[in-house]
């Protein structure tokens, strides 16, 4: 294989195998859902963010449609979030075959397979079917059952183990994306996967759970899943999204009255029944009135506005008119923020659209009082990057606010759903590698035949610069040195090349819906704009570094020299520093 090469000279690669047996720490991803009428064009969108830890596993992959015979099953593999989700031979996807020291996974139980699996574009989670069904993912805390006497939920080792689970998030997200061919079907299809065989979250966050937002070219749906106190099954409930709204979930449940005798709005296991059983029943009563968020979450991660400070961000670019607080006592008992919010309350025709989607996934606040590219921390050049905690923080507690963008993210993406065009075209994702405000998103039409290969291969365990990974975190990286003066040419570039993209799919929807395109020609159009890409990330690297080298401006001019802003001289004490020489008198005789 054409990458496998660049890692041979560096350490042995042993250690990959290894993370199939360390407990994971999740850190959180940012999702986005925006229904048909709230969008400029009347496509559904679902986004979101995989924010890692620097492990991560950033490829996006072709996962083609198949015929299965009478009888099969289906393997469930262990998902271990990191690189690499699943190495093998079995799914028959050339970017999962093995390197060299990987270890080939192994299944930890079976479920009967169907008749005929469709096509999809999968990252650490199922992204977009042949159908427009898509998902977006963000990990949610839940309710720690051990202290309330139930049992945990564990990962099955091999087939055939009792008292354990082999459902994950990710596992769900694929097998929902194989035979679903309606959002409505999806959200149905994994909350019985999860009750049936048992489902268990990737983190050990005061138990795990975990939300998706689930996309079809007509509605939307919230879909919220934690584990069961027997450590056998699930506790699920999944709300419908009006299609005049946005909703934004960032690491906590939202689903606030769950009403499960309205089938045409909501769906879930039995809510009310075990809240009882184990005395958290104040906030669901019974299942036609349940609080899923208040009954059932343990509220926001690591810190206060660890979610509720980016459930706030995105509002406030998805529907501006909305005057939402921007500080509470608790997010999960207060409810500041609605489950869902109408995009346009005052009637002023705003909507939402892929170039606003990729901005809220870019955000750091910019422009309001938290925004992380000002201040002392942001240094001379305003970076909003705050990297995670070491030894400094070990001994001065506190904590940085919690960006959208982020530097660990491993990758992001937009899912459009689009009823009125051919699914070939109509299903979409956007998909950018790496940091959101350092990446360009490149978008795949889900008829195409493949993915390039430098986006189905790269990884942070080795580097190989002519993936699209690794083209965008060098610039990112590089980005982190003089950020305000950088960032322009950055975001110069990223609207050149988004701009190209918006074209390039307009003049595809529009062959393909007259019959004058196939899938061929979608992978060789949409992979020829993806090389673009790469080689102008590749360039921008290169120009960036020459531009800025040394600290000097070496654009027009060689040389120029900006210094640092007068407000962190002050702060830093420059006026403090070594003065001026004396003046020296010369005595005459």
């Amino acid at each position: 294989r054409r990458f496998a090469h660049q890692h041979q000279h560096l350490e042995d690669m042993k250690f990959l195998a290894s993370f199939l047996l360390l407990s994971q720490v999740a850190y959180g991803c940012t999702t986005l859902i925006v229904g048909r009428n709230a969008t400029a064009d009347g496509s559904l969108i679902a986004t979101h963010s995989n924010d890692g830890a620097g492990k991560s596993d950033p490829r996006l992959v072709f996962v083609p449609a198949a015929d299965h015979a009478a009888g099969a099953t289906r393997p469930i593999y262990y998902s271990p979030e990191d690189y690499p989700r699943y190495v093998g031979t079995e799914r028959g996807i050339p970017a999962y075959y093995p390197l060299p020291s990987q270890t080939v996974s192994a299944p930890i139980g079976f479920i009967p397979q169907v008749a005929h699996t469709y096509q999809y574009f999968e990252e650490t989670y199922a992204i977009i079917n042949e159908h427009q069904v898509g998902i977006g993912e963000s990990t949610c805390s839940c309710v720690n059952w051990v202290k309330l006497g139930g049992k945990s939920s564990v990962p099955c080792k091999s087939p055939g183990e009792s008292n354990c689970s082999i459902m994950s998030i990710d596992t769900m997200s694929r097998i929902a994306l194989e035979r679903a061919s309606t959002s409505r079907q999806a959200v149905q299809l994994m909350g019985e996967l999860a009750e049936k065989y048992g489902f268990y979250g990737a983190d050990s966050f005061e138990g795990s759970a975990e939300s998706l937002m689930v996309i079809d070219t007509t509605e939307g749906w919230v879909f919220h899943v934690l584990p069961h106190p027997s450590g056998t099954s699930a506790v699920w409930a999944a709300a419908r999204v009006p299609d005049d709204h946005v909703a934004v979930v960032a690491n906590m449940f939202t689903i606030s009255t769950v009403n499960l005798s309205d089938s045409q709005n909501f769906y879930g296991s039995d809510l009310a029944g075990l809240a009882a059983q184990y005395n958290i029943a104040q906030s669901c009563p019974s299942n036609e009135a349940c609080d899923f968020t208040r009954t059932y979450s343990d509220g926001e991660y690591a810190h206060k506005y660890y979610s509720g400070r980016r459930m706030w961000g995105a509002y406030r670019l998805l529907t501006p008119d909305t005057n939402l607080p921007d500080t509470y006592n608790n997010l999960k008992d207060d409810a500041p923020y609605p489950f869902t919010i109408p995009v346009d309350p005052k009637g002023t025709g705003h909507r939402v659209d892929v170039t606003l989607a990729a901005k809220v996934h870019r955000d750091h606040y910019e422009g309001t009082k938290y925004d992380q590219t000002q201040g002392l921390a942001a240094g001379p050049f305003g970076t909003p990057t705050r990297y995670a905690a070491g030894a400094g923080e070990a001994q001065v507690k506190g904590n940085w606010e919690r960006t959208i963008s982020l530097y660990r993210t491993s990758d992001s993406y937009i899912v459009q759903a689009r009823g009125w065009l051919p699914n070939e075209v109509g299903g979409a994702v956007w998909f950018g590698p790496s940091v959101a405000s350092g990446t360009v998103y490149t978008p795949f039409p889900i008829g195409m035949t493949s993915i390039p290969e430098f986006f189905s291969e790269g990884c942070p365990n080795f580097l190989a610069k002519n993936t699209a990974y690794w083209a965008i975190r060098y610039v990112a990286n590089l980005l982190e040195t003089k950020y305000s003066f950088m960032y322009k040419d950055v975001q110069a570039t990223q609207n050149q090349l988004e701009t190209a993209s918006l074209e390039l799919q307009a003049k595809y929807d529009k062959l393909f819906a007259d019959g004058q395109s196939t899938p061929a020609d979608l992978t060789q159009a949409f992979t020829a704009n993806a090389a673009t890409f790469l080689s102008t990330y590749l360039e921008l690297f290169d120009q960036l570094m020459f531009k800025y080298a040394d600290g000097w401006v070496n654009v027009p001019n060689l040389g120029q020299s900006v210094g640092y802003p007068a407000w962190w001289l002050k702060a830093v004490g420059y006026q403090n520093g070594p003065p001026p020489p004396l003046t020296s008198t010369k005595i005459l005789n």
